[in-house]
């Protein structure tokens, strides 16, 4: 069975910083609903012996580097070309 999970980067709101303006994001994380999904995405891989794809938005190459790390096959790091 192959399986694709979307991940996105959220801030990271334990680490958040504040400035006179509000706060500020000073560190990015895996969503951690997606981080479930993910974590689920590989039992599932270990259970059928299918392959995982995981797609994201952010250029965060470390989530991707990530989830190579836990085990996916494949990533995929989808750009926008410009504005609308």
């Amino acid at each position: 069975m192959n399986t694709v999970v979307f991940i996105k980067a959220v801030p990271d709101n334990v680490r958040l910083k504040w400035d006179a303006s509000g706060p500020v994001a000073s560190d990015w994380i895996i969503n951690p609903l997606d981080e479930y999904a993910l974590e689920a995405a590989l039992q599932l891989k270990t259970q059928t012996g299918g392959r995982l794809t995981v797609i994201s938005m952010t250029d965060r190459t470390e989530h991707l580097k990530k989830a190579i790390a836990l085990g996916a096959d494949a990533v995929l790091q989808v750009m926008p070309c410009g504005a609308f």
